[in-house]
């Protein structure tokens, strides 16, 4: 995850970090997350996905997140990655 203005709903980060499941996601949704990551990519095709996350206040939350597969003109990136949008 890169930098994050969680705007009071999310804690904020300012680096990049490799640790957004930990710091963001519930844990009961890790699998939810990551297998709808992992399809996404493998299918170059957006996904939505409504899942548990840990708010600013740390009190589990809701969020719908929609998020793509980022490519570059040859296809994929060297590193497939995915930006929330």
């Amino acid at each position: 995850m890169h930098s994050l203005d969680g705007k009071d709903f999310l804690a904020n980060t300012e680096n990049t970090s490799c640790l957004w499941l930990e710091n963001y996601i519930s844990t009961e949704d890790y699998p939810l997350v990551l297998t709808a990551i992992r399809e996404s990519i493998e299918n170059k095709n957006a996904f939505e996905l409504e899942h548990r996350l840990i708010r600013a206040d740390t009190n589990i939350g809701w969020t719908f997140s929609r998020a793509v597969p980022l490519l570059d003109e040859t296809d994929w990136q060297n590193d497939p990655t995915i930006e929330l949008i």
